[in-house]
């Protein structure tokens, strides 16, 4: 509870009262619409992932607060109400900072080829443009769909003289099928054949795996291309 209560503490801090209820809160007769944040009672499996998400989402809030660029992220969060994707974007972002590697969001400008998400500088001081894709929860569970983002992302977003990379967010069940994940992998490497300028492209998913003692893990999957 003391738990719970300390990332609810979190979130409204960052985001205000007001958002904390239109996307969070649920009331004890659940008047309130289901949604990607919104929190679950149900006992199980599903419930436990929604606080599972608030929990990992408070602690992302926590650790990135004083990364260049993370203001306009929370604002951009708070104003668009497809709040998925910009959640992907501090999901990504955390990968960057447990391997304390040196980065910064960038602020959308509206500019085509500078228009990504992350600036990341490696210890050798080369500098990298990645930019962060969602396929959203219930999306149609096709590889194709893939190449649209990464074609997106190469033409409209990452620049054109310098080394990009592209985060792509997929549903679980993407990475938990065999099939689907091979053919995942083939599509990235049939991209990457045809362009110079995207030197990797990370393919992820939040895995919420149900414990014997009725607990949930987390777990993150990745197929790194």
């Amino acid at each position: 509870r003391e738990t719970f209560t300390l990332a609810v503490s979190i979130v409204r801090h960052f985001f205000g009262h007001q958002w904390y209820l239109d996307h969070v809160f649920q009331d004890a007769i659940r008047s309130r619409p289901d949604g990607f944040m919104r929190i679950d009672y149900t006992p199980g499996a599903v419930g436990e992932s929604k606080t599972s998400r608030l929990l990992d989402f408070a602690e992302n809030l926590f650790n990135l607060q004083n990364i260049d660029g993370f203001d306009d992220r929370v604002n951009q969060m708070r104003a668009d109400s497809m709040i998925e994707s910009t959640f992907a974007e501090f999901d990504f972002a955390r990968f960057l900072y447990i391997h304390d590697i040196d980065f910064k969001f960038v602020v959308p400008c509206g500019v085509a080829g500078k228009d990504y998400d992350y600036r990341i500088r490696h210890a050798d001081g080369r500098e990298v443009c990645a930019d962060a894709k969602c396929r959203l929860e219930g999306t149609q569970m096709r590889a194709a769909t893939i190449v649209n983002a990464l074609k997106k992302a190469r033409s409209n977003n990452l620049p054109h003289d310098e080394p990009g990379a592209v985060f792509v967010k997929v549903p679980a069940s993407w990475l938990e099928d065999e099939a689907m994940r091979r053919g995942l992998a083939e599509t990235v490497r049939a991209f990457l054949r045809n362009t110079q300028r995207i030197v990797s492209v990370v393919i992820y998913a939040v895995v919420m795996i149900e414990l014997k003692d009725r607990k949930i893990g987390r777990a993150s999957c990745r197929e790194r291309v």
